[in-house]
């Protein structure tokens, strides 16, 4: 989505404050008409470039004379060989470039390819690809570093499911660094990815014959030296084995467990200490006849209570 912002301090820029040679009514003229040319320039993303057209189509009367205090301010430059004007940097105001804006709707166009997410979450599980950790597949998680996303190894080519990696929130927004992004590794595919219960389901839709493994990812950094995808690795190539991302081994839930004596878990409502970690007795028996009070039947109100 292209915008324009203005710094808070563009009213106490010398620049501005020196539009028109400071004379208010031609100060706050100018300041507008710049306004809206980049305005223009942002909704047509001209990369900070102010054509003639956007000039004319503002003030078709007196846009020479703003452009030309713009100039002498210092707010914009002369392009070479063009009819145009070019913000100068730093600039207060300022407009997204044309590369920001096509690859958001890459990103956007990409989010709703429902074939091309399923293929890829088919093909790394729930795991990111980057840090080897479980991502949070909870479409209300939009802000912690464990959400899911999905990252583009290359923006600037077509996206394939090649090309097309899950992330958490962390690690992408690192990869919007440069510095960091330099120093972060991808990592292997894993050979048996891991679902989350809620994935498997969404999954089915895509390949209702295609068997998943329910589980977590650890990050790299919490499995024993040597711990690889798999608990039997003879049948691999050692080079292979060593670069394979360290998955937790599936477990199983048993529906009819029970929470051990003593546990924190253990604390039911009823006569026990909620919260306290101690052992409540469970839900408190209903009360017998001879334990509830009897009530006093209240009299109806205008009559008399005392027999006569």
């Amino acid at each position: 989505m292209a915008w324009l912002k203005t710094d808070d301090s563009a009213a106490t820029e010398p620049r501005v404050l020196a539009l028109a040679d400071g004379v208010e009514l031609r100060r706050l003229a100018a300041w507008g008409f710049l306004s809206l040319v980049c305005s223009l320039a942002a909704n047509h993303m001209t990369d900070d470039v102010l054509t003639e057209a956007q000039c004319r189509f503002v003030a078709p009367t007196t846009w020479q004379r703003q452009i030309d205090a713009c100039v002498r301010a210092g707010l914009v430059t002369k392009v070479p060989r063009q009819k145009a004007w070019k913000l100068v940097k730093p600039s207060p105001l300022h407009m997204r470039s044309r590369e920001e804006i096509l690859n958001d709707r890459v990103r956007a166009s990409d989010r709703r390819d429902d074939f091309l997410r399923a293929y890829v979450i088919r093909r790394d599980g729930d795991a990111c690809r980057w840090c080897g950790r479980s991502v949070n597949t909870s479409r209300f998680d939009t802000r912690s570093p464990r959400g899911r996303e999905f990252d583009h190894l290359d923006i600037t080519q077509p996206t394939t499911i090649a090309t097309y990696v899950v992330s958490c929130r962390g690690c992408n927004r690192r990869r919007a660094v440069p510095s960091e992004a330099a120093t972060m590794t991808l990592l292997p595919a894993p050979l048996q990815p891991l679902y989350g219960e809620q994935t498997v389901s969404d999954l089915r839709e895509f390949f209702p014959g295609d068997t998943f493994v329910v589980g977590r990812n650890p990050a790299p950094r919490d499995l024993a030296p040597g711990e690889t995808t798999r608990s039997d690795t003879s049948d691999l190539d050692p080079a292979l084995r060593a670069t394979q991302t360290p998955l937790e081994a599936p477990q199983t839930v048993d529906a009819d467990r029970r929470p051990t004596v003593g546990s924190r878990s253990d604390a039911r409502d009823g006569t026990g200490r909620v919260g306290t970690g101690q052992v409540g007795s469970g839900a408190a028996p209903p009360p017998t006849q001879a334990q509830i009070p009897a009530r006093r039947r209240r009299a109806r109100r205008g009559r008399n209570r005392s027999s006569s």
